[in-house]
């Protein structure tokens, strides 16, 4: 973690178990460690596209390579475009 906004730290593990079906638990245990609790912030939409699109485009120099990567980033990028804000994502698959 960090010393920055709380919502910098917390909206990756919320967008953890919204998109990738991690356990709450865990999140929340973080939520009452901050005294902050993402899901009632206004700013939440934004900051999880924000989110969204940082896990986007980190393996962007990977796609060209990697097809075992491709498949989930277009499933990724129709969602985001599409407007869905969960729904599973699953974890990248790096072949070589």
């Amino acid at each position: 973690m960090c010393a920055g906004p709380p919502e910098w730290d917390l909206v990756p593990e919320l967008m953890g178990c919204v998109r990738y079906g991690r356990p709450v638990a865990g999140c929340q245990r973080l939520v009452d460690a901050y005294g902050f609790d993402p899901r009632t912030w206004e700013g939440l939409p934004t900051m999880a596209r924000v989110h969204a699109l940082n896990v986007l485009t980190v393996v962007l120099p990977l796609l060209g390579t990697n097809p075992g990567m491709r498949a989930e980033w277009r499933r990724r990028i129709a969602a985001l475009r599409d407007g869905v804000a969960t729904g599973p994502w699953t974890s990248y698959r790096y072949t070589v």
